[in-house]
């Protein structure tokens, strides 16, 4: 008995992979068809060892036609997706990528602070470029929190002091050790794409969309974009500095991405 309900289980297996890629059984002339690839009740009767009118030829032959084109629709879908992964590229960032922050100056006494310059100069990234289906292409980017550091303006002390509040008190690194966008669609423009994609920080996501526009060549992908947000849409109270906290960050931010890749090796 074990026998039959394997062959039973394996032919189960074979109608439902069937119908999932789009087949169907019928008593018409095409009996089995997935993708480019049919069998009509003829050659399902004949190797039943009948005709087209013999009901129990047909049921034999179809007890082995159906594995065989399941077998072969299967092996189409995979050359199918072998082929896809063939026709991409997949780009590392380099070191000369740049992750900057370019804050404003907010506050009663604002035009007395400073507009700050922040950079993370190895934010890590990857690009997966399909040019036969640009669209799925992707875009993941990920920044250190402890790589940020405040370039402008040029006095040590401040730096450091602003340096060290922003990761701890703004970003809060301890708990969020990284800034990342991931890509949900990819749209091709003049001269580069616009991304759209999730953007999270100190664990808020938020959708966002940004141009990047340059070269993609074969053995370099040099781009550059800009974003501008708002704080409060992450939960973050911007910065507040000088007497009484009256000089601060404005809400508004601009974040700007220079991506220097190259093929992944290997």
């Amino acid at each position: 008995m074990r026998p039959f309900v394997v062959l039973g289980l394996c032919l189960v297996a074979a109608a439902l992979f069937v119908l999932a890629r789009g087949g169907s059984f019928s008593a018409r002339k095409d009996v089995i068809h997935v993708g480019d690839v049919t069998v009509s009740a003829d050659v399902v009767a004949l190797v039943g060892g009948g005709n087209g009118s013999d009901r129990r030829s047909a049921a034999r032959g179809m007890r082995v036609v159906a594995p065989l084109v399941s077998v072969a629709g299967l092996a189409a879908a995979t050359a199918s997706a072998q082929t896809a992964r063939s026709d991409s590229t997949v780009y590392l960032f380099l070191a000369e990528s740049r992750f900057d922050v370019t804050t404003g100056k907010s506050g009663l006494f604002g035009f007395a602070g400073h507009a700050h310059l922040i950079r993370a100069r190895h934010p890590r990234g990857r690009v997966v470029m399909r040019p036969s289906a640009v669209t799925t292409s992707t875009v993941v980017i990920t920044v250190p929190v402890s790589d940020l550091e405040v370039i402008t303006p040029p006095d040590t002390a401040e730096i450091r002091k602003v340096t060290a509040a922003m990761r701890a008190d703004v970003l809060r690194a301890e708990l969020f050790p990284e800034i990342t966008f991931v890509s949900t669609a990819v749209i091709p423009i003049d001269g580069g794409f616009r991304v759209r994609g999730v953007l999270t920080l100190v664990g808020a996501s938020r959708e966002v969309s940004i141009d990047l526009k340059g070269l993609v060549e074969s053995a370099m992908l040099r781009m550059e974009g800009r974003l501008s947000i708002k704080q409060s849409d992450f939960g973050i109270k911007p910065y507040r500095g000088g007497p009484g906290g009256l000089v601060r960050v404005a809400d508004r931010v601009e974040l700007r991405f220079v991506v220097a890749a190259a093929p992944a090796r290997g």
